[in-house]
């Protein structure tokens, strides 16, 4: 349970920065603000915080579990940087064509860590 814990309070940290960064970044940015920024607060709280509380605590010993960390957390990071080079851009009047992959290679990556996660359950599951 400690590993999972653990897990939810970094990313409820990191909850906690980005709604820090939404607030502060638009007065640098000339009062003006982008709903990218804020996007970044319950993606984080939902798929961190939430998902990370809701585990069994025997899935953190479990074979493959550190494949299905990685992979998800990568995922979920790389929707975070998408979303605030988005935010980033949005404010400043430009757009890049290169963030539009940040949102297919990052529920890709998630995708993947949570096939890892199913077959996790479905090994308990199986009789000895």
């Amino acid at each position: 349970m400690g590993s999972l814990r653990k897990t939810s309070i970094v990313y409820a940290a990191l909850t906690l920065l980005s709604l820090a960064i939404a607030f502060i970044y638009p007065v640098f940015g000339h009062g003006v603000y982008s709903v990218y920024l804020f996007a970044v607060c319950p993606v984080l709280a939902v798929f961190g915080v939430v998902f990370f509380l809701c585990l069994r605590p025997w899935v953190a010993n479990a074979k493959g579990y550190r494949l299905f960390l990685n992979a998800y957390n990568f995922g979920v990071a790389t929707i975070v940087c998408g979303l605030l080079l988005s935010g980033v851009f949005d404010i400043a009047g430009g757009d890049s064509g290169i963030v539009i992959w940040f949102f297919y290679a990052g529920p890709l990556s998630s995708a993947i860590g949570l096939v890892a996660l199913v077959y996790i359950f479905r090994k308990r599951r199986k009789p000895r």
